[in-house]
């Protein structure tokens, strides 16, 4: 996860099985309001470098008492690969998945049924690598289906990386058959000390319709001694938010964060400060109370953060955010969230550490803020809200067993309006892996 003040950039990478003994799991769960969820993958590799995956998950997710809209989701993966060396590789994949909810009537206007499904196919070739320059080059078609309309998107694009002792650089350049058919990103990291690093990174699109997008941004951190440690990144430039929506033009990025923390093995603490410029978002498919969502101006957070572990087997950690000045629609002010865990592995009567006990419950909570806009322009409040959840998980070697129960409190209203947390929901299941 890569943060920048007003982004978050969440790098997602593709799994491969790297071992010649076939590797599968299951997971079987189920809960107290009919919530069920089930999932099981097998992935093999041979001398030879050939190697196959595949996986499916479902789950189900059941309406509030007194409600309707019952939801549904199903996801499917296959994947074949050749990677003979640490030098050279191909790799060839398919993600679909499908989604239905049913209309909706709980707390507010009835919302409209949702159905839809999406298929990614990305094929892979990579060369180098290993302390060499390495070329990644990879085709993406995706295709999705909602409302019976079908759109299909093809996108071509490569990567080059090269590494030093204490440096590294990364460009990569894409072309995408709609929206955005030019994509250039290049980064630069720089390490001149072990406490001390340095990155920089910029991006250039060009979009349908005449318009573009291009920012830069740069970063840097050091940790001193005793456990302090600071950093602080700015990014500039203009970006178009939806290039998929014809009428979103570019808007201003200006944009500057800082943090300063003391971190030590049992204690560790930060606070950090953002600055985010002026947005005009979009919303792709309006809730039924909700059918805009306000301009905001430049604002300012303040975010508090902080650990505690003063034993092996106990640890407390959760963080504050809160606004300056006017709140953005959309994100409740005096946001919280702290999760209590104890964990033990009993090393005195299990000696292998195949044994693993947790036991965790979370608090999350916010003031009243303002969600989006009605039709006829005027707020939609989101009320304030507190939510505590538990799980408890036991672990014998592969296998697990798990309870995991939300909304514990009871509370009655949640993220968006008309969309109420069933009380005490959660699953209760297992998970189990197998070599071999």
């Amino acid at each position: 996860v890569e943060r920048w003040p007003g982004l978050a950039r969440v790098r997602l990478y593709t799994r491969r099985h790297d071992r010649l003994a076939a590797a599968s799991h299951i997971l079987l769960a189920a809960g107290p309001k009919k919530e069920a969820a089930y999932q099981a993958t097998l992935e093999r590799r041979f001398l030879s470098g050939f190697g196959f995956a595949a996986g499916a998950d479902y789950l189900k997710v059941p309406v509030p008492s007194g409600g309707s809209g019952e939801f549904k989701a199903t996801k499917y993966w296959g994947q074949i690969s050749f990677v003979p060396s640490a030098t050279f590789g191909a790799q060839l994949q398919y993600f679909g998945t499908s989604a239905d909810r049913d209309a909706f009537s709980d707390l507010g206007p009835p919302g409209e049924r949702y159905e839809g499904g999406r298929g990614d196919l990305q094929a892979r070739v990579f060369l180098g690598g290993g302390g060499t320059p390495r070329l990644d080059l990879n085709y993406m078609r995706t295709a999705f289906d909602s409302a019976g309309i079908l759109q299909r998107i093809g996108q071509l694009g490569g990567t080059a990386a090269i590494a030093g002792a204490t440096w590294a650089f990364r460009g990569t350049a894409r072309h995408t058959t709609r929206w955005t058919p030019l994509a250039v990103d290049a980064s630069l990291s720089w390490t001149p000390l072990s406490l001390v690093t340095f990155a920089a990174e910029g991006a250039y699109r060009t979009h349908s319709g005449d318009r573009s997008s291009r920012w830069g941004g740069v970063r840097a951190g050091i940790a001193l001694p005793g456990g302090l440690v600071a950093s602080g990144s700015l990014r500039r430039g203009d970006a178009v938010a939806n290039p998929a929506l014809a009428v979103d033009a570019a808007q201003d990025i200006d944009e500057l964060e800082g943090s300063i923390g003391w971190q030590l093995p049992w204690v560790g603490i930060e606070a950090s400060y953002a600055r985010t410029a002026a947005f005009t978002p979009r919303i792709y498919q309006a809730f039924p109370s909700i059918a805009s969502i306000g301009p905001s101006a430049r604002t300012e957070w303040i975010t508090l953060g902080g650990r505690f572990s003063p034993l092996d087997w106990i640890s407390v950690q959760g963080w504050y955010s809160n606004p300056r000045g006017a709140v953005p629609d959309g994100l409740p002010p005096r946001h919280y969230q702290v999760t209590g865990a104890l964990h033990s592995k009993f090393l005195r009567t299990f000696r292998s550490g195949v044994f693993d006990l947790r036991l965790e419950l979370g608090i999350e909570g916010w003031r009243a803020g303002v969600i989006g806009r009605d039709p006829l322009g005027a707020p939609v409040v989101l009320p304030s809200a507190t939510h505590v959840r538990s799980l408890v998980r036991l672990q014998i070697d592969t296998f697990s067993l798990f309870w995991e129960s939300r909304n514990l409190g009871d509370t009655q209203t949640g993220h968006v309006p008309g969309f109420r947390i069933p009380r005490y929901s959660g699953l209760f299941g297992v998970r189990w892996g197998f070599v071999n």
